[in-house]
């Protein structure tokens, strides 16, 4: 009897042994696998880091990556929209929208070598042709307005050709421009936990919170101006004696970055508001995030994914008493299924409110990329090109000096052809049309003054 007994005990036993360590697992998966028992600040950088998690992005990760190693081919155009500006510049700002750009050409990214056929339309007539070509470290340029063969830079040796451009101070300049910094995935990888941790140590739980509205769950992260300061400070004090981003950033920017570069960037940090940032999940997955500095300046990203098409929805919008400015991105991809023929659109919208007057810069951009064997693109070399690299400075000099002349000319020409005095393309860029005004503005003074 007692050894039955015992037997039961034993038996007991083993199940209560086996009922804990099962409950100890589904505890580990079910906090693993769900949200379940996860604090606000655990889910709030969970779905953030979705947005550069590569199991998140895998679709366009495989389209980049194909892009960047198989050769294809594109054609494409830009299209604008400009409003707002007739009071200012009259109704020959209108014919504006009636410029396009077309491209069509062929890149081998793994070779370094591309082509692209680029066609400036003012209107059905009157065209600016160029053909831009990259082979290796060349890059060149081709009009018929200018001449048969390529104007071209070798992309070396910079400083020693910006001075044969005149340009006195070339210490800063780095000798070959890079396209980017680029990590290996153990690097990237070895950046981003280290510095989501150094984020996160200098954040409490009671920062945290969470809301739902009639799609999503919303985890919110409120910081106040010396809250953001203390993590910036955390973040370029870890910058400042991380080796692996400083000699990326050296190679790129010629620069080397001293302790009292940071020490100045510390010291120089202005944050006057409260900072809210908003992550927002539906169905698991990250689909947007906000970021509000105050009630004055919004950005916020927004990501619409299914099987064939993926958008990121950019914007950022800025108040002040009298203006609102805003700008709009949308980047949508389609075609990420099958990966052999996949249409890029991009829709930018650039708009100033001011005293309820409104001026609105759009720009459209259609891409269609086309995975295809190319024809082989023909090398730069002294026979097509002139590679300002290996002229003279006084050739280079003077060289410079007859092409913008030569396209002086030519713009001139073909803007008495639209009938407009000044060049189109002005009126399609913010930048231009204010230094337009502000130049406007005081030439009218000058002439008041004169006039008095």
């Amino acid at each position: 009897m007692r050894t039955s007994n015992g037997k039961k005990v034993i038996e007991i036993s083993l199940i209560g042994v086996i009922f804990i360590i099962a409950l100890i697992v589904s505890f580990f998966i079910i906090y693993l696998k769900t949200d379940i028992f996860k604090s606000e600040k655990e889910l709030f950088f969970k779905y953030a880091m979705q947005l550069i998690e590569e199991d998140n992005n895998n679709q366009l990760k495989q389209y980049l990556d194909k892009k960047s190693n198989q050769p294809y081919e594109n054609n494409g155009n830009i299209t604008f929209n400009i409003s707002g500006l007739e009071e200012s510049f009259g109704d020959e700002v209108n014919k504006v929208n009636n410029i396009n750009v077309t491209f069509n050409g062929k890149t081998e990214n793994a070779k370094q070598k591309r082509q692209q056929e680029i066609s400036l339309n003012y209107n059905e007539d009157i065209n600016f042709p160029i053909t831009f070509r990259q082979d290796g470290d060349y890059f060149g340029i081709q009009t018929e307005y200018i001449g048969a063969k390529y104007v071209a830079v070798d992309n070396n040796n910079l400083q020693e050709f910006c001075e044969k451009l005149g340009m006195s101070n070339t210490e800063d300049i780095p000798n070959k421009i890079e396209t980017g910094i680029k990590f290996t995935n153990e690097e990237k990888n070895a950046l981003i936990e280290k510095y989501k941790e150094t984020i996160k140590s200098q954040l409490a739980e009671e920062q945290f919170s969470k809301s739902q509205n009639t799609e999503s769950t919303i985890y919110v992260l409120e910081l106040t101006p010396e809250q953001s300061k203390n993590i910036i400070r955390e973040l370029l004090n870890t910058i400042k004696t991380d080796e692996t981003l400083l000699a990326k950033i050296r190679k790129v920017t010629n620069r080397e970055l001293s302790e009292n570069d940071f020490e100045e960037l510390i010291n120089e940090l202005e944050i006057e508001e409260n900072i809210k940032i908003q992550i927002y999940q539906k169905n698991k997955q990250l689909s947007k995030i906000s970021i509000n500095y105050g009630e004055r300046i919004i950005i916020s990203l927004e990501r619409l994914q299914d099987k064939n098409n993926l958008q990121y929805n950019l914007n950022l919008t800025t108040t002040t008493e009298e203006t609102e400015n805003s700008i709009v991105i949308k980047a949508q991809y389609t075609g990420l299924d099958t990966l052999q023929n996949v249409k890029e659109t991009y829709n930018i919208e650039i708009k100033e409110i001011e005293n309820e007057d409104t001026v609105s810069y759009k720009y459209n951009i259609e891409n269609n990329v086309a995975f295809n064997e190319i024809e082989e693109i023909e090398e730069i070399n002294e026979d097509n090109a002139i590679i300002l690299n290996n002229q003279s400075d006084t050739a280079v000099t003077n060289f410079m000096a007859a092409i913008m002349d030569r396209i002086i000319e030519v713009n001139e020409s073909q803007m008495e052809e639209l009938g407009v005095e000044t060049n189109l393309l002005m009126y399609t860029n913010p930048i231009t049309v204010k230094m337009e005004l502000m130049f406007n503005m005081m030439n009218g003074a000058q002439s008041q003054i004169q006039r008095e």
